[in-house]
């Protein structure tokens, strides 16, 4: 699983200019790492009571 991020401006594509390319590409590894580190019954008990996630004791500083 691998999350993709896109940016447009006015209807443009900016995210095929290098550097945001790099930029968006290093977020998205972020992204992905974070979402694999949340433990399955953790999203479950999230869906059932209806309730957003808490990321914040999934992210790590640095």
């Amino acid at each position: 699983m691998q999350i993709k991020i896109s940016l447009k401006a006015k209807d443009e594509d900016i995210d095929s200019i290098p550097e945001v390319r790099e930029w968006l590409n290093e977020c998205s590894k972020r992204i992905t790492d974070i979402f694999l580190r949340i433990p399955q019954h953790d999203v479950m008990d999230s869906m059932m009571c209806n309730k957003p996630l808490d990321l914040s004791k999934y992210i790590k500083e640095g």
